[in-house]
């Protein structure tokens, strides 16, 4: 299969898409972006020779994992009109929906696959699904021995477990804002646009190296869920607004962003509209 490695794991985190958990994220973002050295990584030993050992526990990193897993999901200014929360004129709502049409129309939704459906919406930490839970830590210790035991995993429930964004409504009904949102047919879905796949996106966008092996120009399909409001875009941020963001897509996305650019100028405004509704919300607490 095309875009993933040749074990079939599905690996969504990273802009190379070269982790497959929270967990390893995790402890790598903590090692390369905060000079954090986690006990899974480096071991008793004094990683960063700063003079301290044992920077980030095995519970520390649990506790991370299972905060991330557990944060309020992305929605759309839509869903927030339709609850009251936000005001969203006619014509904004209309725009939306036309970009969303002409978002699929030009070939965007292939890649930014829109929804996939769940079987399961239970969150393990750790999982028991070979591939996603760490059979050894990266520095050779067995996770068993540190008390990570899928008899012992921390559990909770994706689609209302989740403590975030649990809203009174006017009429006094209570929306779970931060839970997993079903599908008419009512199973649980993840919109989270994208195929968690790797694609070249073309030499303009490529890295100047390629540490990891998985080719300069080759990133995974970043999710567009919460888009909106999490500029700049692409992984370097080089792209200031969305409109920046579309084109400069190139390789494997050649064809999308040349129906893009074929576009009327208002046609383009829709699917930037389409875009920005996909946004974050965060309930304020009193």
């Amino acid at each position: 299969m095309s875009g993933i490695d040749p074990d079939l794991v599905i690996k969504p985190f990273g802009w190379k898409g070269n982790h497959a958990t929270i967990r390893a994220f995790t402890r790598n973002a903590a090692h390369n972006e905060l000079g954090l050295q986690a006990v899974e990584l480096v071991g008793d030993q004094d990683g960063d020779f700063d003079g301290v050992v044992n920077e980030l526990t095995v519970g520390d990193v649990t506790a991370l994992t299972v905060y991330m897993a557990a944060l309020e999901r992305p929605v759309t200014k839509i869903e927030l009109a339709d609850l009251g929360l936000i005001d969203l004129s006619g014509s904004e709502r209309t725009d939306i929906l036309a970009g969303e049409a002409l978002f699929a129309q030009t070939g965007c939704a292939s890649c930014h696959t829109p929804e996939m459906s769940l079987r399961d919406t239970t969150f393990k930490e750790p999982s028991e699904t070979p591939g996603f839970y760490d059979a050894r830590f990266p520095d050779g210790s067995d996770p068993n021995t540190h008390g990570l035991t899928v008899a012992s995993a921390i559990t909770f429930n994706l689609a209302g477990d989740q403590p975030n964004n649990s809203i009174e409504l006017l009429d006094g009904s209570i929306q779970h804002l931060g839970a997993m949102r079903q599908n008419t047919e009512g199973e649980p879905v993840a919109r989270w646009y994208t195929d968690f796949k790797r694609h070249d996106m073309g030499s303009d966008l490529a890295d100047p190296d390629d540490p990891l092996g998985l080719g300069a120009s080759m990133f995974l399909t970043r999710s567009l869920a919460g888009v909106g409001a999490t500029g700049p875009w692409l992984h370097d941020g080089r792209a200031t607004t969305l409109q920046e963001a579309i084109v400069s897509h190139a390789g494997d996305a050649s064809d999308s962003a040349t129906a893009y650019s074929h576009l009327s100028e208002s046609e383009q405004t829709k699917i930037v509209a389409f875009l920005e509704n996909l946004t974050i919300y965060k309930a304020v607490e009193e």
